[in-house]
């Protein structure tokens, strides 16, 4: 039970019927509501409390989301995920993320 002095515990998402296009369609419709928006796509995805996404899912929610916003702001640069440390394992997640990007996905940065 959470103590009463706390807010609310954040949702777990819930990875296995997480939908790309939603995320993605969400995305692209703050870039158009909000152009002067910057869109960080995932905050520490690979954390297990908040139901860690796998590397391939990732990768997968990052190119729906960029292919998305890039159609409705073609020269938007996106934030990459931000992959928590998490003792060490974080850095390996990040690099195996980044490695499997579609090659045309240059106007994702790296967070």
């Amino acid at each position: 039970m959470q103590p009463p002095n706390l807010p609310p515990a954040p949702p777990v998402p819930d990875v296995q019927n997480f939908k790309p296009s939603e995320f993605a369609a969400q995305a692209a419709y703050i870039v158009q509501r909000y152009p002067f928006a910057r869109i960080q796509i995932l905050n520490e995805p690979n954390l297990a409390q908040f139901a860690a996404f796998t590397v391939d899912q990732t990768v997968e929610v990052i190119t729906a989301t960029a292919r998305a916003v890039h159609e409705v702001a073609p020269q938007m640069k996106l934030i990459g995920p931000a992959s928590s440390p998490d003792q060490g394992r974080g850095y390996a997640y990040t690099r195996d993320v980044y490695h499997d990007l579609p090659d045309d996905l240059d106007y994702v940065e790296a967070a």
